[in-house]
């Protein structure tokens, strides 16, 4: 059975529909942040602390690149806990 929706509902919920684009850097940068949580396996407790620890080392990697000149490589480059910095 089909429910009728008022015109209220509908301006409603079309003002909260927007078109996302989830960019290719952000999905290398979150997919690195999953993978490595999955495999370090933060508790509930420390998962938001791990969180940041995580940015912020990715973060250093990137000013690190950035400081050699290469601040054009792409995102998952440094995304590895165990790289060291090198090029």
């Amino acid at each position: 059975m089909h429910q009728k929706t008022s015109t209220h509902d509908r301006k409603l919920s079309s003002k909260f529909a927007r078109r996302v684009c989830i960019t290719e850097d952000l999905i290398c940068l979150m997919e690195g942040f999953t993978i490595t949580a999955m495999n370090e396996k933060p508790n509930r407790e420390e998962l938001v602390d791990f969180a940041a620890s995580y940015f912020r080392e990715i973060l250093q990697k990137k000013n690190q690149l950035e400081e050699r000149g290469m601040s054009n490589f792409k995102t998952g480059f440094y995304l590895s806990k165990e790289w060291n910095g090198e090029v």
